[in-house]
């Protein structure tokens, strides 16, 4: 699968600075990014939105009080640079579509495409039709006789005023340049109402079958998220020239029919829920892409799509991902919610299309880093227990990192103590108790039976406990990774036989 885009450098941008920790840059079908505290992620989800030729969007975003442009630099699969120098993109990228908070905001009142949204609007609606073009022949020769039309009457009206300053008593004439001025005034409006009847209504009407199939396809994604919202109607609004500025809709709310027409009385804004506008926009969104004809080639960017969503909502929102990815060319998923990058993960058909990036803070920078988000779920002794396992099987990758693993030990086993002897120990008991109690027991004893593992807790306890005192020495020394993996391994072994 050919991946668009992989981010070599991204500076400048506020205070945002990316590069790659444990990645080589490939991207995937799939492309998961979490950002803890959210850090990060709007920067990202303005970004793509950018490459469609908004570059204002960079700019806007950059440092505050910064002097300079903004430079990033992305490459594609052939190494080409997709680059952002001196306020402009070098080239722009037509098939990305974003969902995010300003499409959310946009999509209340109306269908809102914005202005670099041309190529999936011109999928969605055939704009080559024929009515359409014979629409646009017939609005071209109503503004060609409508601005005949206003020509004579400013020159009627000119020579009117002429008449009276020179006082001309031709009753004749001034008569007949007040009714070729009134007959002038009555064709432009005849034109102009005839140009808005074409965009208001005959235009849209030529779509009848694709506004009745979105309708549908919206109404089939809003059923899943509420049993309050329907879509009855969507009409197209144009521009003078017949292209599309937005979609208007009548809603059904509450079994209440909200026409256009009522929108000043009723207001979306605020009557309707956080989570129900949300909802709507998501329904849009997904909609759009059923009916797109090309849909494969489109790479998709969704920015945090379950604000204000209770459960039920968040798990159909992810479903809905899941299926959307396999109809598009490549997914990027962007939120501050890991249990929601881990649900996603575990619905998603294919984990190995799925890379999972996290942001981090490194050194004063953002970072993209690998995760495994199963393990960052874990807490405690199962993510004590899981580093174990992982260093076993894949080894360490610096000395600070064997130093983590070596913090892992203790606790591990201290935990597990307290657990199983939960009613036999002080909370105020640590490892070194606890091999106390098993060299003075007994047979009666509940620690009896740990006895033949009292030597390797013994060891294990001498070599794990360098590493929790703050005047350790092993913060700079070596760390031996085959002694560590030596010691690990007892562990893990001990933690069986606890």
């Amino acid at each position: 699968m050919k991946k668009l885009l992989r981010i070599k450098n991204y500076s400048k941008f506020r205070d945002f600075q990316l590069h790659n920790t444990d990645w080589d840059g490939t991207l995937k079908k799939i492309n998961l990014i979490y950002a803890p505290n959210g850090s990060g992620k709007t920067s990202i989800s303005l970004l793509f939105e950018s490459l469609k030729g908004n570059n204002d969007l960079i700019l806007k975003k950059k440092n505050l009080f910064s002097e300079k442009s903004p430079e990033i630099i992305l490459l594609d699969d052939d190494n080409k640079q997709i680059k952002f120098a001196n306020e402009s993109w070098n080239m722009t990228i037509d098939f990305i579509e974003v969902f995010n908070s300003f499409y959310l905001e946009n999509n209340v009142y109306i269908i809102s495409p914005t202005i670099y949204d041309k190529t999936s609007i011109n999928n969605l609606f055939n704009l080559e039709k024929i009515e359409i073009q014979n629409y646009k022949n017939e609005i071209k020769d109503l503004k060609r006789k409508e601005e005949e039309a206003r020509l004579g009457i400013t020159l009627n009206q000119r020579r009117l005023k002429e008449a009276k300053l020179e006082e001309i008593e031709d009753r004749y004439y001034v008569n007949n340049l007040k009714a070729e001025l009134a007959r002038g005034k009555k064709i432009s409006t005849a034109m102009l109402m005839k140009i808005s009847e074409i965009l208001v209504k005959k235009a849209s009407d030529a779509f009848t079958e694709e506004l009745e199939q979105y309708k549908n396809s919206i109404n089939k994604y809003l059923r899943k998220f509420s049993n309050d919202l329907l879509i009855k109607s969507i009409r197209i609004v144009f521009n003078g020239d017949l292209k599309i500025r937005h979609l208007m809709y009548d809603i059904v709310i509450n079994g209440k029919v909200v026409q256009i027409s009522d929108r000043n009385e009723v207001s979306l804004k605020y009557y309707l829920s956080e989570g129900d506008k949300n909802a709507l926009s998501l329904s849009f969104f997904f909609a759009k892409f059923e009916i797109l004809k090309n849909s494969n080639e489109f790479i998709v960017v969704v920015d945090d799509p379950f604000t204000s969503f209770d459960s039920h909502r968040k798990m159909v929102t992810i479903k809905e991902l899941v299926n959307l990815s396999e109809s598009i060319k490549q997914l990027f998923i962007l939120t501050h919610d890991i249990h929601f990058t881990n649900d996603f993960i575990s619905f998603s058909r294919k984990e190995k299309d799925v890379l999972t990036l996290q942001i981090s803070q490194e050194k004063g920078d953002s970072i993209f880093k690998n995760i495994n988000v199963k393990t960052e779920l874990l807490t405690g002794l199962m993510r004590d227990i899981m580093i174990m396992h992982n260093f076993i099987r894949n080894g360490s990758k610096d000395i600070l990192d064997r130093i983590h693993i070596a913090r892992c030990i203790r606790p591990t086993l201290e935990g597990l103590f307290r657990i199983k002897f939960y009613n036999q120990i002080k909370s105020t008991d640590w490892l070194g108790n606890f091999i106390e109690y098993i060299r003075d027991a007994d047979e009666g004893s509940l620690f009896y039976r740990l006895k033949t593992n009292l030597g390797s807790l013994e060891d294990v306890n001498d070599y794990s406990k360098r590493f929790h005192h703050s005047d350790s020495p092993f913060e700079s020394d070596t760390v031996s990774e085959g002694e560590l993996k030596y010691f690990v391994q007892q562990t893990l072994e001990l933690i069986q036989a606890i």
